[in-house]
């Protein structure tokens, strides 16, 4: 029961970090870089924390059941690659913002229009970080309904579209997500995060590996942030990339 205690300690204590780095960000007294380094570290914390615990309360729940060894890395996998892709969105999102922010608008869309689409996007980033990804999913959705050109919307629906195709094995919607992150890219072609996005995504699908070393290329030569950096850094050492 005391590993059962630290995990639970450990869970609120970075609950509360990532809280406080939010608020901290709000009020100015943290930079996207900053912020996004923090979630990166306590996210990745959380993430070993709960898997840990889950793993303790099926063994207590279950004690007579022994599942087999595959089947139990299985779901190890699934909720590690959730957890992942969770995390990459939010420590993205700022630094997709804050780069968007800085951009002159695409297209004819008004400025209300742009508006609604930053109110939905705001949501979304709340609901990701409380865990509810398929609210996210639809709040982002309803802001390229608002502006079919927000980089954000179609780079954040681009990923979640993937990862939940990739962890479900459909290829239709790993198909739409990696059309989004083309899109992204081509309205905002000089930000580095949907280039980021797409690299793992060629990275983590057979036969593309060209493609992902050429698009994590072109992530390097878009200054990217710290946070992205952070994201990147596994990746690019897969593909003999350092930076």
């Amino acid at each position: 029961m005391t590993r059962r205690r630290d995990l639970e300690d450990e869970i609120s204590l970075r609950e509360a970090s990532l809280r406080d780095a939010r608020r901290e960000y709000e009020a100015g007294d943290l930079t996207s870089d900053e912020l996004a380094e923090i979630e990166a570290r306590d996210l990745a914390a959380l993430a070993r924390a709960r898997e840990e615990l889950s793993e303790l309360s099926e063994a207590v729940e279950t004690p007579t059941t022994n599942p087999s060894p595959r089947h139990r890395r299985r779901g190890l996998l699934y909720l590690s690659f959730a957890s992942f892709f969770v995390a990459i969105v939010i420590v993205l999102v700022a630094a997709v913002s804050a780069r968007q922010n800085g951009q002159s608008a695409t297209g004819s869309v008004s400025v209300n229009s742009a508006q609604e689409a930053a109110n939905w996007n705001s949501l979304a980033e709340s609901a990701v970080a409380s865990g509810s990804v398929v609210t996210a999913l639809k709040d982002y959705q309803h802001a390229l309904a608002a502006d079919p050109t927000n980089y954000v919307a179609l780079t954040q629906v681009g990923w979640l579209t993937f990862s939940a195709g990739s962890t479900a094995h459909k290829s239709g919607d790993v198909a739409t997500g990696l059309a989004y992150l083309q899109k992204a890219i081509s309205v905002q072609p000089s930000l580095p995060s949907a280039y980021l996005y797409y690299a793992i995504a060629a990275q983590s699908t057979p036969g593309n590996k060209a493609l992902a070393l050429r698009t994590f290329k072109k992530f390097l030569s878009l200054s990217p942030s710290a946070g992205e950096m952070a994201i990147a850094k596994p990746w690019l050492a897969a593909v003999g990339l350092t930076k």
